[in-house]
């Protein structure tokens, strides 16, 4: 691998280390100096590299072993297990294992949500970006509590997955069963060194076998905390968001162009009524701002564009449009190719240009399903070039704002296609929306991730902008259902919505004015928007 070969894959792989490093739980600020030593170090190695193909992975388990480093200089405190009281008894229904998954280290805790699925030992390595060898290596040091570590292992797996007959569960008659399920799952994970790891759970476990937990209390518990501590929810807040009222508020920008917005409701509903509400794309053509809208099937074809078009003044716009200096996004290729391809003078110029939008939406289209963020390209409408690749990669690291328990989820959206969870569906639509002035056309891609069964989090959706004529440079819409509430007679959950833009036109003085107004407006529309969906989904309507 030459320098310049070198140079740019550290240009494209560079946030994607610091986003890997942050996944893991450093901060921001650890996150990019250990990435910029890592790519430093990959340099000063670059001969022990196999495959330059593989040069993010190989510089990523750089990165991890530089983060175990600083861990070591920096033991974790101690925090002290909270008492249960209760009554002695095995009550599998309550068991919280997330509650057990919460009080692991970051990476044990990956390690056994993976191990409870059922991956060996190669597939958790690529699926954390490690390398088997790394993965190994590390957890091979603690050798010495191997033994422990299986049975703990064992003892979860068969609590997870109910294998305790009804009939064994109390305290007595559950600790011999219990011992031979953990002997007859150890037997068969000894070959496997990753299997062996150590999770530092044996204390809790043991009072989870030993005690009934309330389930209802300790997720609501835990969103509780981070609502107050990441998005800074008052109790009076939370209390409302529990009784039914939706909530919305701004979140600080970290540049002026960026606009973060939180938004939650309890919702006395199943999360699947959510899902298939989302899954429903033909209902935004009941809204009166959707003035079009198309679905993609697979594979994407040109007729699922019709109606996908520019208006008169978006036309005349572009027949003035040059690089660095446009009224509609795009990158400098696409308004070259408008001016070459389209014949001005004719009659029929609206209809040409027109076609050609549809066919070139539809090429950009399959290069993304096929290459991902890097088809994304950059838009050169304005002085300062945007590239939205890295602005996704940006938005995703505002890791205060974004619930724990899915680093799958925000890999895969910034890996697509590659890394593609097997709980994932994906779904392609584009609109014709009034969001200001001028109507906007944009490509959305929606995906649905079914929770982990150890998380709290039933669903996540992400509405992710591919493109967008005007106003929103880049735009990722998260929703989660996060379960609670506690009553079995009438399930509920929580829907939280994080939306997250780098709009253009919010800078400098002018810009400050117009940020005031429309994120005025976007949040009282996102409360309308959660007022709505909860009537919806309990039958209010």
């Amino acid at each position: 691998m030459t320098r310049d070969e070198y140079g740019a894959a550290y240009q494209k792989g560079y946030r994607l280390t610091v986003r890997f490093l942050i996944s893991r739980g450093s901060t921001w600020d650890d996150a990019e100096e250990t990435a910029q030593a890592a790519w430093t170090r990959g340099w000063e190695r670059l001969g022990q590299l196999r495959d330059t193909t593989m040069v993010l992975t190989w510089v990523n388990s750089i990165a991890l072993n530089l983060r175990r480093a600083i861990l070591r200089r920096k033991p974790e405190p101690l925090h002290a297990l909270p008492e249960i009281q209760a009554q002695p008894r095995i009550n599998l229904a309550a068991i919280d294992v997330t509650r057990i998954l919460r009080y692991s280290k970051k990476k044990d805790r990956l390690v056994l949500e993976s191990q409870l699925e059922g991956y060996n030992a190669h597939e958790i390595a690529f699926q954390h970006g490690w390398t088997e060898m790394a993965g190994r290596t590390d957890f091979s040091a603690r050798a010495g509590r191997r033994e422990n570590a299986s049975v703990e292992s064992s003892v979860s797996e068969a609590l997870y997955w109910g294998r305790m007959p009804q009939s064994l569960r109390d305290r007595q008659r559950a600790s011999p069963y219990l011992s031979s399920v953990c002997l007859q799952w150890c037997e068969g994970a000894q070959s496997d060194a990753m299997t062996q790891t150590v999770i530092p759970i044996a204390a809790v476990l043991a009072a989870m076998v030993t005690t009934a937990l309330p389930v209802s209390v300790e997720p609501d518990h835990n969103l509780e905390t981070y609502l107050r501590q990441n998005i800074g929810l008052s109790q009076d807040e939370f209390s409302a968001i529990r009784s039914g009222q939706p909530v919305a508020k701004t979140l600080p920008p970290r540049t002026p162009a960026e606009v973060f917005l939180f938004g939650a409701v309890y919702i006395h509903a199943t999360p699947e009524t959510y899902v298939r509400l989302t899954r429903d794309v033909e209902r935004l053509r009941e809204l009166p701002d959707y003035l079009a809208l198309g679905v993609f099937a697979v594979p994407p074809q040109l007729s699922h564009l019709k109606g996908f078009s520019f208006d008169n003044d978006d036309i005349e716009a572009l027949r003035k449009c040059r690089p660095g200096d446009c009224q509609i996004q795009m990158p400098a290729t696409s308004i070259e190719e408008f001016h070459r391809s389209i014949n001005w003078s004719a009659p029929d110029v609206n209809e040409q240009l027109n076609q050609f939008l549809q066919k070139t939406a539809l090429q950009r289209l399959l290069a993304y399903q096929r290459d991902g963020n890097e088809a994304l390209g950059v838009y050169n409408d304005k002085h300062d070039p945007i590239e939205v690749q890295r602005q996704f990669a940006f938005m995703l690291s505002y890791d205060s704002a974004l619930p724990e328990h899915l680093p799958d989820f925000y890999h895969y959206l910034l890996a697509y296609p590659r890394a593609r969870p097997a709980s994932v569906e994906d779904t392609f639509y584009w609109s014709k929306v009034k969001f200001g002035l001028k109507p906007t056309l944009r490509v959305v891609q929606v995906v649905i991730m079914r929770g982990k069964p150890t998380s709290p989090i039933a669903f996540a959706v992400a509405e992710k902008q591919l493109y967008a004529s005007h106003y929103f440079e880049t735009a990722l819409d998260l929703s989660y259902c996060v379960l609670g509430g506690g009553d079995p007679q009438r399930p509920g959950f929580y829907l939280i919505k994080v939306l997250g833009s780098e709009q253009a036109g919010l800078t400098g003085f002018k810009g400050s004015i117009i940020r005031k107004t429309a994120v005025g407006r976007s949040v009282s529309n996102l409360r309308d928007a959660l007022t709505t969906i909860r009537n919806t989904l309990e039958g209010r309507n």
